[in-house]
């Protein structure tokens, strides 16, 4: 791979975790000082996954028409604007407000990962989607210990503008230094506007369908969890933003080493399906784990472990998908797994809210522990390839239009 481009694009999706590394942890104490309620915050932060939702399949779908550089930079404007937002904000509709813009610009993912597809072969591809989730465990192990400091040097507010600075470099690098990749989509297809189809035929094919199911699922158990984590450190053990945002860090530095280290070689090894499925199984465990820990250094454990099995199940799966798709749709079908993954986390976070609310601060993670659990059994039945090539291997590419 061209060095300095891919750098500038993991650089891209790093400072985008960045950002909901800095807001995540101490958004509900945030969000508190304002009056807002676990639902409530529940629903901030699932606003941030709606916009996701509703703009990936775009994003997606127009880096495969006008290239993914145009995206990238359009969508770092966007961040800094959603940061310094988030600021300004004095109220909980100006949170929901910039977290919403937030989740429009974040949806360059999907242009993100193509771009990574489009500069690797088959063979590398799972490194390279290696790459893009360690940096995702970059920006999610180093956003809270900033979002920590900060805060307490500068204020609440101080975090929002420290996130605008470094999106507002990343522009720059992006607009200097970020060449066009070289095009996968079909330019005869350039005009026609995305089809909704697609995801019914992406839901039919075996490997495309299966693992897209399973991830939605997944997503779906762990954004609950994490969008509910600060308060259930603080109803459990009674964290402040400091402490919550230090075990978010753990997270992150965990997840960062296992997929910088050991993703690459174990993949190799045993293959995309098998790492997938004990990634899920862990997580599962680990669940169950943080609502049963009664310390918080047996808490510290699982979280290592759960940090494990999200760094094992992320690129594992994504790679499967994007071998199994071609080349010219990559684009497109990656946009459409982030989308259903960002639907879900529009779901998550609000489902634990009122879980929380209602049944307690253990509930979001017995709930998602269950989920986890069906999803691996789901993954080992519907994915049990005859050969090696029948975890990878997809067949013609999908129709993309009339």
């Amino acid at each position: 791979m061209r060095r300095y481009p891919v750098a500038v694009v993991l650089l891209t999706v790093f400072v985008d975790l960045l950002g909901f590394g800095i807001v995540l942890p101490i958004l509900p104490f945030y969000a508190q000082r304002y009056g807002a309620s676990a639902v409530q915050i529940g629903a901030i932060i699932a606003a941030f996954s709606l916009m996701q939702f509703l703009f990936t399949p775009v994003w997606g779908r127009v880096s495969d028409r006008v290239g993914r550089r145009p995206v990238i930079l359009v969508s770092l404007f966007g961040s800094v604007a959603s940061y310094l937002l988030f600021a300004r904000a004095e109220s909980v509709l100006a949170l929901l407000a910039s977290r919403m813009l937030a989740g429009v610009a974040g949806a360059n993912l999907a242009a993100a990962q193509a771009y990574i597809a489009d500069v690797t072969t088959p063979e590398t591809r799972a490194r390279g989607m290696g790459w893009i989730s360690a940096a995702f465990g970059l920006g999610y192990m180093l956003g809270p210990p900033i979002a920590a400091v900060v805060s307490l040097r500068w204020g609440v507010h101080a975090p929002g503008y420290v996130a605008a600075a470094l999106a507002f470099i990343n522009l720059v690098l992006a607009r200097l230094w970020l060449p066009e990749a070289a095009p996968t989509a079909d330019k005869s297809l350039m005009h026609r506007t995305f089809d909704p189809r697609v995801l019914h035929r992406v839901l039919k094919r075996p490997v495309l369908g299966g693992v897209t199911f399973t991830m939605t699922a997944v997503a779906l158990a762990t954004s609950g969890v994490t969008a509910m984590l600060a308060l259930y450190l603080q109803a459990r053990f009674a964290f402040d933003a400091a402490r919550t945002a230090w075990m978010f860090s753990l997270i992150g530095l965990t997840s960062s080493a296992i997929q910088l280290g050991l993703v690459h070689t174990l993949v190799t090894r045993y293959g995309e399906r098998r790492i997938a499925i004990t990634g899920i199984g862990l997580l599962a465990v680990s669940l169950l784990g943080i609502a049963l820990a009664p310390t918080p250094g047996v808490l510290r454990v699982v979280l290592v472990l759960y940090a494990v099995g999200f760094a094992l199940t992320g690129p594992s799966a994504l790679s499967l998908v994007s071998r199994a798709a071609a080349e010219r749709e990559q684009g497109m079908v990656i946009g459409v797994v982030q989308s259903l993954g960002a639907l879900a986390r529009v779901v998550g976070p609000m489902a634990a809210g009122v879980a929380l609310g209602r049944l307690g601060a253990s509930a979001p993670m017995v709930a998602g522990s269950i989920v986890c659990a069906l999803a691996s059994v789901y993954m080992w039945h519907h994915l049990r390839p005859k050969s090696r090539a029948g975890e990878v291997a997809g067949p013609a590419a999908l129709p993309v239009g009339d």
